[in-house]
């Protein structure tokens, strides 16, 4: 089974992110923790975890890792939507491998992901086994922002490799996203999140010491 782990504080966006997952996922084995800080409705595959406002996408993340039931974790928000199947590949790309990886869908919006010459995902799909390796999914001390190639770096310098799976796109709908109310907590997010990644990773330059 696989642990779809869906964030928004948009009401308005949420159920549309929600339906177009349940159907195009149909008939695959997975279960929905939505971290969302209003209530939503459950269902046999749907779960809600009660995030507090304002405390960051990141946050709420972490909160619902900590109930997944699933061997693996995929993470998405109320802004995606996946083709049809993709989890299926996904963890077919995965399981097709010798060796654990950190994988993600490939984005419609941009192709390529790369921060200090090295690859990431912005939307991972990972087996628990890497986030117990990597001492957790995300770094709490992250927001909102960052916190996605702080995770590829962390696998790239654990010896993960970092791939992006052919058989399974995502489309970013930014036309429907409404962050009216939520500028200034976004900004605030980003400006934080930027000084603690430059911090953590900017000392490594072309990233020498990962092979």
């Amino acid at each position: 089974m696989i642990s779809v782990i869906l964030t928004s504080i948009r009401p308005q966006n949420f159920k549309w992110s929600l339906n177009c997952l349940l159907r195009s996922q149909e008939g695959i084995d997975f279960e929905v923790l939505c971290a969302t800080d209003f209530p939503i409705e459950e269902g046999p595959k749907v779960k809600w975890v009660h995030t507090p406002e304002r405390k960051g996408v990141i946050n709420a993340i972490c909160q619902a890792e900590k109930i997944a039931q699933s061997e693996y974790v995929y993470i998405t928000n109320d802004q995606s939507m996946l083709s049809p199947r993709a989890l299926e590949h996904l963890e077919t790309f995965c399981k097709s491998r010798d060796n654990l990886i950190l994988t993600g869908p490939k984005d419609f919006n941009n192709f390529q992901f790369k921060y200090y010459d090295r690859w990431f995902v912005a939307y991972p799909f990972l087996h628990r086994k890497i986030i117990d390796m990597l001492g957790g999914i995300f770094d709490p001390v992250y927001g909102a922002f960052f916190a996605d190639p702080d995770l590829s770096l962390r696998a790239h310098q654990s010896g993960i490799p970092v791939l992006d799976c052919s058989g399974a796109m995502n489309v970013r709908v930014q036309g429907l996203m409404d962050y009216t109310g939520h500028v200034e907590s976004k900004h605030k997010f980003y400006d934080a999140d930027k000084a603690i990644f430059t911090k953590r990773w900017e000392h490594l330059g072309a990233y020498q010491d990962c092979k």
